[in-house]
């Protein structure tokens, strides 16, 4: 039996006061027959939650159901698949024929134990563009940093709009997000490539945030080993103003930044939560913050951080503490290593130096040592 199906005071179900219902199983015949009978008689029914260890099998059947009875308008009833599936199972999901593809809502991710839902047709142009975004750089056998750098690129070059959804597909099918949106599809990206990334927070001198990545790279070749900040938002251009797709990847300037970098903004930027905890320079001033720590976001954040990266607190510190700076000469390398020998490279490496230390020299102050080399000079 169906748990919503009450029988009412008369003997039979009174199938047209039933408006939602929710299978959080593969549904048994018996109850594959009740719900047949429910949508052969007058009904209500305008939602269907799929959940817990439902599986493709009975989704699917009750499409079929759906799509047959005379007596539901399919086109009105909202369907959302409230739990996760193999990649195999979601294709099966995603591929398969619907009336009315736009009233059924699959996740696509879970973020905090939040089942982010979008409709079908978005989730099929999201998972087909992240499939062929893991394929390409698949096909090219790059190294982990460049992986990284290439994704970055790619990311850069959605538009811009603080207005704009936040949800992953949103962002994919209208190519436009808010820096939240930039360093979750960032984020999501990465991670389906095995990367291990936390999203945290900055604060800008009129009070308001914006967002930043930190991933965890690995990198013999360049010899790169640590954790590192990423804002593909604050360096992408917009294409109303820069047509050419070379333009709009120039800036790399929140590109593999240490956390302290973040701190040195010249205007007034910080960082906070747990990412700034960890920024702080002197450890006992750090852990004292961490231990002392009363605000439940943050205290969320280092959970999250913990789970994510598999590192207490010290040694998540001692991680930030000892990742090397990466130079623009490294990033220069990689993109000349990626993107080969062309007819203007010369060219085009001048002009990325140029544009990468008029910027830094715009948005950030010099370090300590960037001032003693410097000096010695």
């Amino acid at each position: 039996m169906l748990d919503i199906l009450e029988s009412s005071e008369n003997g039979y179900n009174d199938y047209f006061n039933i408006q939602n219902l929710s299978f959080n199983h593969p549904l048994t015949d018996s109850e594959l027959e009740e719900f047949r009978a429910l949508i052969f008689s007058l009904n209500n029914l305008n939602q269907i939650y799929f959940k817990g260890t439902i599986d493709t099998n009975s989704i699917e059947t009750i499409k079929d159901l759906l799509s047959i009875s005379g007596f539901i308008d399919d086109s009105r009833v909202e369907k959302c698949i409230v739990a996760t599936f193999s990649e195999e199972e979601l294709n099966v999901i995603l591929n398969s024929r619907y009336e009315h593809p736009d009233t059924w809502k699959v996740c696509y991710d879970v973020e905090d134990n939040n089942y982010m839902l979008a409709d079908i047709p978005k989730c099929r142009t999201f998972f087909s563009y992240i499939e062929k975004i893991k394929l390409q750089i698949e096909k090219e056998n790059l190294s982990d940093f460049e992986k990284v750098l290439k994704v970055y690129d790619i990311v850069k070059l959605i538009e811009y709009n603080n207005n704009s959804s936040d949800l992953l597909p949103d962002i994919v099918v209208n190519q436009e997000a808010t820096s939240l949106g930039f360093n979750r599809l960032f984020t999501y990206i990465l991670k389906s490539l095995g990367f291990k990334c936390f999203i945290g927070k900055e604060k800008l001198n009129n009070q308001k945030y914006t967002f930043v990545s930190m991933v965890n790279i690995h990198d013999e070749k360049y010899n790169i080993d640590g954790l590192y900040l990423f804002d593909p938002s604050m360096d992408s251009l917009s294409k109303e103003i820069y047509k050419n797709d070379d333009v709009r990847m120039i800036n790399y300037n929140y590109f593999g930044l240490r956390l302290k970098d973040i701190n040195n903004s010249t205007h007034g930027d910080y960082l906070i939560g747990a990412l700034g905890i960890l920024s702080i320079e002197d450890y006992d001033l750090s852990f004292s913050r961490y231990l002392n720590n009363k605000n439940n976001s943050t205290k969320k954040e280092f959970l999250s951080l913990n789970d994510i990266f598999g590192l207490s607190y010290e040694d998540l510190y001692e991680q930030i503490k000892k990742s090397p700076a990466i130079t623009f000469e490294t990033i220069e390398t990689a993109i000349n290593n990626i993107y080969g020998n062309s007819d203007n490279k010369e060219n085009y490496n001048k002009l990325l130096r140029e544009n990468y230390f008029s910027r830094k020299e715009e948005l950030f102050n010099p370090t300590v040592d960037e001032m003693l080399e410097v000096m010695l000079k």
